[in-house]
This record gives structure tokens, sequence and C-alpha cells, in this order.
């Protein structure tokens, strides 16, 4: 199946008549050569519509609707057009018989765009030839329950028709947060290709475009890219199977989804913990700790290393040292006679697939986190159980996650509903496979991830422990190649409590949590 995203330069509402000509003559190009196209969110009549002209614009968008039909019809190509119309961001996507076949409606409405638009439905599918098919506009995929929830459908891929902002000084090395990690995440999360179509440009004098169109498989790997200054069509040759369906083949095994620990998500948002959190008056620096990561000395024969390791970390004056997986459980009272008043230390142990944290003051244990093969060991009858939350440090709150668990976005999600400020993930994944990940998991919750690498002593080649802050980016990262190493940072867990993403658009108010059923139900 070969699939196109159509890149074009964005331009003010004010010029869309002229614009179009030009869009169209590109739309029925790349139709003739491509069995679906994906053109972007709102190219036509614009994105930013203030003062918008509406009645005119209205009465000319059933005029193009009606020529893309034609087009899908004279080419025999399905086509996802984005549009604005009626107070509504819309994507419509037709088949080649011109038939409308779904439409849908932008879900999170991004910074300035509630102004003009209301939001629409969550999940939007349609059956192709080639299989199910999803669609979603922009920052709808920032949501990870509702990519997920389009997913759980069976899509086989899913259509982004975005506007996605950037900023900077050279219009040659623009991108974006999704561009660089989240869709990506988004695909492999789900074992499902994504393919999205941006424009470029600068559109009303403010708005700047990332352009980078792209298309990304079951594995996370983007397979082709536009550039960020220039009109291009993006085409990818998509595999499919003998009967003509989309396949999608990855080699990493997701770890189950487990729908029993996923209640907080259908929680009303009044009642969420990190709801009540966000009103609490902090004092910044009582809630900045120097965070102190360490990487790959694994092995349970070597204590000694490993407490002399402490020992030296311990003269950095940290507030929490996270330590590798040890293989073989470890005792805690050593630690605990290290320890100060304020300082922590998480030790974690592995053994036969059951992973245990423990995180230890010098009082003793005060809380601990267990999993089998990436399978939290909980009491599901037990709400408050399910993926705890430490709240008794004076420095914040930190949950903790192990493993393959990071691949679910619902894990990371439970966690910052409950009220985590951080989360400390032990893990074995390479560099390269690992941030990606941990920044989608900053980013789309607005919270610290704290990635600790245990790889195989002596294979610290590919992997390294570092932390990412809520925006998604690396303040600190151990270094490749070097069998033991260690690096810290002060992490404002402040910033931690602050989710609005842009002006209008937040985390935790603007969710829907009755849309979120679907993720609470076995499969």
């Amino acid at each position: 199946m070969r699939l196109a995203c159509l890149q074009v330069e964005a331009q003010a509402w004010q010029d869309s008549h002229q614009a179009w000509a030009e869009i169209r003559k590109s739309i029925l190009e790349a139709s003739q050569h491509h069995d679906l196209l994906i053109v972007p969110e709102s190219v036509y009549p614009a994105y930013f519509l203030a003062p918008f002209d509406k009645p005119e614009y209205e009465e000319a968008v059933e005029k193009i609707l009606a020529e893309i039909k034609e087009i899908c019809q004279t080419t025999h190509t399905y086509i996802a057009f984005g549009y604005a119309d009626k107070n509504e961001n819309l994507a419509s996507l037709f088949n080649p018989q011109g038939e409308e076949i779904a439409r849908k409606s932008k879900s999170n409405l991004w910074h300035f765009d509630r102004r003009w638009f209301k939001p629409g439905a969550e999940v939007v599918t349609a059956d192709t030839e080639f299989g199910k098919v999803g669609l979603i506009i922009c920052a709808d995929a920032r949501l990870p329950e509702l990519v997920r929830s389009v997913a759980l459908e069976k899509v086989k891929l899913i259509i982004d028709l975005a506007n996605l902002t950037a900023s900077g000084p050279e219009i040659e090395k623009l991108s974006n947060a999704q561009i660089d990690y989240m869709l990506a995440t988004r695909a492999r999360e789900n074992k499902v290709w994504l393919a999205v179509s941006d424009k470029w440009g600068v559109e009303a004098d403010t708005v700047t475009y990332a352009g980078r169109s792209a298309v990304y498989s079951p594995e996370g790997t983007c397979v082709a890219q536009a550039p960020s200054h220039q009109n291009g069509i993006v085409s990818v040759e998509i595999p499919t199977d003998a009967q003509g369906e989309i396949q999608c083949i990855a080699h990493e095994e997701l770890p189950p989804r487990c729908p029993d620990l996923y209640g907080i998500l259908t929680t009303e948002t009044a009642k969420l913990p990190m709801y009540r959190y966000l009103t609490e008056p902090v004092i910044p620096e009582d809630l900045t700790p120097f965070v102190t990561v360490s990487s790959s000395l694994t092995d349970g024969g070597l204590k000694d290393a490993r407490m002399t390791h402490v020992k030296r970390l311990l003269e950095l004056e940290p507030n929490l040292i996270v330590l590798p997986t040890a293989r073989g459980e470890e005792e805690v009272a050593p630690y605990q006679g290290l320890l100060a008043d304020n300082q922590f230390i998480v030790v974690t142990d592995s053994t036969d697939g059951q992973t245990k944290s423990r995180l230890i003051s010098n009082k003793g244990v005060l809380a601990g986190y267990r999993t089998k093969d990436s399978v939290p060991q909980q009491d599901v009858a037990n709400p408050e159980n399910q993926f705890p939350v430490v709240k008794e440090l004076p420095m914040g709150r930190i949950g903790f996650l192990h493993e393959q668990e990071m691949l679910l976005p619902e894990a990371a999600r439970c966690l910052m509903l409950k009220g985590a400020d951080a989360v400390l993930w032990q893990h074995g994944m390479s560099l390269a496979k690992a941030v990606p990940l941990a920044r989608t998991r900053a980013a789309e919750n607005r919270i610290f991830i704290i990635a600790v690498y245990s790889g195989v002593l002596g294979n610290s080649a590919d992997g390294a422990s570092f932390i990412v802050d809520p925006s998604g980016s690396i303040i600190a990262s151990t270094l490749l190649n070097k069998p033991l190493h260690a690096t810290g940072a002060y992490c404002n867990f402040c910033n931690a409590r602050m989710k609005s993403v842009v002006p209008g658009t937040h985390l935790v108010y603007d969710r829907k949590p009755s849309h979120y059923e679907r993720l609470v139900k076995n499969d």
C-alpha cells in the first residue's frame, strides 16, 4: 500500500482562496501515485482564525469537499483532508468512490484554537480495503489515552493531520516534541503504523510550523520524513499481507496491559489526588532535591564495590540516590547506616523475573514496589496499592516503574494522577530505545523521569542513566561506554505541579475521564 503525506506552506485565512488552487494541484498530483493521501490539519481556510469572516468561507468549504471527492474518484485514492468548518477543526476520510467514510473533530484543543473550535469525539475509525485506520488531529496525539483508545479498536494505521508549531532562528532546523519523540513512541507503544502530515512556514505572522511530515513504523522508527522548510510529499510503501491488509510487525515484546489497575483513569477529575495537590502551597527550595543516578554496576557479587561507590556519592550531598538493579536481594542496614536526615536511597533487586525496589532512609525501608515479568504484584482489591506513590518524603512524591512497564502509557499516567512528581524507572534498554520513551512520559504527564540503566555488567556501550524534566529535556546523563558512572542534577519538583502545557491546555483540568472507559476493560 503506497501512502503519501502532503506538506504544504501555511497561509493566513485571508489568502486561502488564492492558495487553494496550488494546494489542489498538489493533492491531485500526489493522489495519482498513491493509495492513501494525508493532507494537513486546517489546510483550508487556515488554523489561526481571528478575526474570521465565516459565512463566505463556510460556503466555499462545501465546494472544496466536492473537489476532493472528485479527485478520489478520478485517481481511485483514499484522501484524509483537514479543514475548518462551523466552529469545528475537522478531518474527513474519503474512499476511492468519493464517499466520506469517517469524520473526526479535534478533541484535544490546543492553546488559542479553543477560541474558535469546540472539541469533538475521542475515537474515530474507518474500515478500508487495507484494514482499519484511525483518525486523530495534531494535539490529540499528545494524549496517550486517546491514541490508546483508537489503537484498541484494532487499527493498523493511525492517520494524524497536524499543524505542529515550532520556534527557532533557522527555519531549516525547526522541530517539535511530537516529531522528536512523541509520535514515534505512540507508534511503538501501540504497535501500529502512524503517519503525520504537517504544514511548514509562518501563519498570521505569529504561528510557526515545524514541517517534518513523517511516517513511523510499529517499532517506533521514523521511516521517512520531510524537511522543515519546504513543500513536499513523504511517500512510503506500507507492507501488506496476502489479503492486502497492512502488516504491523515489531520485534519488541510489549508487556501485558493490566486494565484492572487503571481505575484512576476514569476517576472524576475533582476527586483525583493530583487535582488536590495542584492547589497546595509550596516552598520551591524544599521541593528541589539533588538527585543522583548511577549505572551499570549490577552484579550482586560486587556488594563491596557498590558500598564504596555509595559512600563516594554521599560526598556529593545528594537528597536522593538511585542505584541500578542488583542480582539477588541486598541488605538494607548497611545503606541505612550511611544516610543522614533527609537523605534517601533506592535499591532494586531482581531474581527470576521478579523485581523489587525499596526506598530507604536512615530509619529503614519507607516504601517498596514489586513486579513479576513487568506485571505489578499488587492487591487489585485495594486501589490505594495500585501503582503506589510515596507521599511522606519532604522533597515531593515519587512512584516506581520497572523495565518494560514504561512502554505502557497507562502506568505512568496512573502515577501522575495519583500525585507523583517523579517516576523512578529501572531499565535495561539501550539509550536509543530508552530516551524517546522517557521523554514522552515526562512531557505527556509533566513529571520527572529518573531513568536508571541496569544493563549486563561490562556491556555499558549502549546504555546510560539519565534524568528528564517535565518539559521532556534531559538534564543529566551518565556516559556511554563507562562501566561505573554517576551523575546528578537539581530536580525542581514544583515544575511537576505545573500541568498547563500552553495557555488554555491543561493536562489535568482538560481530561475527559468519562471517555476512558475502554481503557479499564479487559480485552
